[in-house]
């Protein structure tokens, strides 16, 4: 079948024939993409994926590294946002989620990062029997294919569907590093940072150089990893703008779903399709609790006041969120080595990306990084400093980070490091605005509002400041970008200043987890093998699942769940 025929079928209307299969997938992101990949190996089950977007091939920019931001705010993207934040000066936040075939592997940073070792031995102990380290680090490694290795080794695999590359200039297959990222790394040795030349690895703790889910000069999402490379076989069927509307149930039995064909180029129409084996839930941390929600699982007194029929008092879900937080500390730069001189020499640049995948347009601008411990006596990093290549006075930064409140104008070349707060004591919650499932539903992070989390930003924000003007770094930093009006009324070495600073400008680093929560207590949604509690047929994997945000960037967990999932449901 020609490559746009098989484009084509994506959106084209369902056949009355095609109104059963053994399994159905909501949601083609991290997660879901896997699963299909994985359930569709076996010839004789049919799997139906249903994808709430687009194609991503359809958004040619999705796969340029350099575009990373520039899809959000657009057709896939779901453009979320949250509830006012009283504690962030009552900002209301972007919340940026993938619309698009690969979910947000389309439309995030492509950074490539697993987590603590820690994290999975905690969900061990927290019940979640088989997803301690050493009995998930398989699956990381079933589905990498790390860039210049011929062979897997302990940590690391090759020959899988995801491609991964570095910035590591000591990696023969190494993405070119930009000088001011290799000088970061020079200053956070030079403030006592240990360098590691592979935080998913032996060590997590140190200054590295970003693993990325990149190769060739291409984005991998998992729509280019896990779907694309199989929409030949005839037992999986893959349907975009395909918007799921309720799990259709017999008693506690998940038997099917409906879902409303939304392609512009078709008649709106609602179809019912049935599940032999099961249902499967990957429609992210947002939606995933939305969707048991409206179908009638979930806290019994809150689906009451919206008339939606009980089928499982579940109180835990669209519980437990959890969020990463960050706040930019921006330098400008003396001389234009950073990124932004890319965009200056914008048509240079883009035509040696478009005949040879090579150049500065290769990069997403998070070439390095660092994980930390600001105090004493904690069993996992506290604190992850983004490394951006550039300043945030461009919309490739501003519109990311969506800054809405400081002002950085007047700073044509800079860069930036981004302190993350990795384990928020503080949780918010998913709640439904109403009983429709096509409406977005209520999100509220409730950002820093356990004091703690302040106190590690602060922390974090002050070892920025240092790298910043590092010896090492010394040569390029002309000045700090100050938040003018936090400046005029504290001391801007005070943590007063800090605290008025992270209030004014903190904002997510879209990592959202834990809604639909893994374990045995009253508050859990599903068991260790992803299966809804007190329901059979029908199980939630991605984010959601995770009882706690790992150490680091959550895409690479979720597709690393989706592998595991799979194997628990063949």
């Amino acid at each position: 079948m020609s490559r746009k025929r098989i484009r084509d079928s994506l959106h084209k209307p369902l056949a009355w024939n095609q109104r059963e299969y053994d399994y159905i997938i909501i949601g083609g992101g991290s997660s879901g993409a896997v699963v299909a990949n994985r359930l569709s190996e076996d010839p004789n089950v049919s799997v139906l994926l249903l994808e709430a977007g687009s194609d991503d091939d359809d958004t040619p920019e999705i796969a340029v590294p350099i575009a990373a931001s520039m899809t959000q705010r657009t057709d896939v993207d779901w453009k979320f946002k949250t509830t006012p934040q009283a504690n962030t000066a009552n900002r209301t936040h972007f919340w940026p989620r993938g619309k698009v075939l690969g979910g947000s592997s389309s439309i995030n940073w492509m950074v490539y990062v697993r987590g603590n070792k820690e994290d999975y031995n905690r969900m061990a102990q927290l019940g979640c029997d088989g997803w301690s380290y050493d009995e998930v680090l398989p699956y990381f490694k079933k589905s990498e294919n790390r860039m210049g290795l011929k062979k897997s080794n302990h940590y690391h695999g090759a020959g899988g569907p995801l491609s991964v590359s570095t910035f590591d200039p000591s990696d023969s297959y190494a993405i070119p590093a930009n000088l001011i990222s290799r000088t970061w790394i020079k200053g956070a040795t030079e403030v006592g940072i240990p360098y590691n030349s592979d935080y998913n690895g032996a060590e997590q703790l140190g200054a590295s150089y970003f693993q990325t889910s990149t190769a060739g000069g291409l984005r991998f999402n998992t729509s280019r990893a896990f779907i694309k490379p199989i929409l030949g076989r005839k037992n999986l069927t893959v349907r975009t703008h395909s918007v799921v509307l309720r799990i259709l149930f017999q008693n506690k039995t998940a038997v099917g779903v409906s879902f409303m064909d939304t392609h512009p180029n078709n008649e709106r129409f609602t179809y019912c399709i049935s599940a032999k084996r099961e249902v499967i839930v990957s429609a992210g941390a947002v939606q995933s609790p939305q969707i048991l929600m409206v179908s009638g699982i979930g806290p019994a007194d809150e689906l009451r006041k919206l008339r939606i029929p009980i089928r499982g008092n579940l109180p835990g879900v669209g519980q437990n969120l959890q969020d990463h937080i960050l706040v930019p500390l921006v330098s400008e730069c003396k001389s234009p080595v950073t990124l932004d001189q890319a965009l200056v020499e914008t048509v240079m640049n883009a035509a040696k990306y478009v005949l040879f995948k090579r150049g500065p347009f290769t990069s997403q601008s998070l070439e390095a990084q660092a994980f930390l411990c600001t105090k004493e006596g904690l069993d996992r990093p506290d604190i992850q400093l983004h490394f951006v290549c550039a300043g945030a006075n461009n919309d490739l930064i501003q519109s990311n980070l969506n800054h809405e409140t400081t002002n950085y104008t007047g700073i044509q070349y800079g860069f930036t490091t981004l302190p993350t707060l990795l384990h928020p004591k503080s949780t918010g919650k998913i709640s439904l605005r109403s009983s429709d499932p096509l409406e977005h539903p209520i999100i509220d992070p409730s950002y820093l509002s356990h004091p703690d989390d302040m106190e590690s930003l602060v922390a974090g924000m002050k070892i920025a400041r240092k790298i910043h003007n590092s010896e090492a770094l010394r040569k390029y930093h002309k000045r700090e970008a100050y938040d003018q009006e936090a400046a005029e009324n504290n001391n801007i070495e005070s943590d007063e200043y800090w605290k008025e600073t992270i209030r004014k400008s903190v904002v997510t680093v879209y990592h959202p987890v834990g809604t639909c929560k893994m374990g045995n207590d009253e508050m859990s949604v599903v068991d260790s093998r992803c299966r809804v509690i007190g329901f059979k047929h029908l199980r939630v994997v991605d984010c959601s699942i995770f009882p706690e945000v790992q150490s680091g960037n959550t895409n690479a967990p979720a597709i690393m769940a989706g592998g595991k999932t799979s194997d628990m449901t063949k």
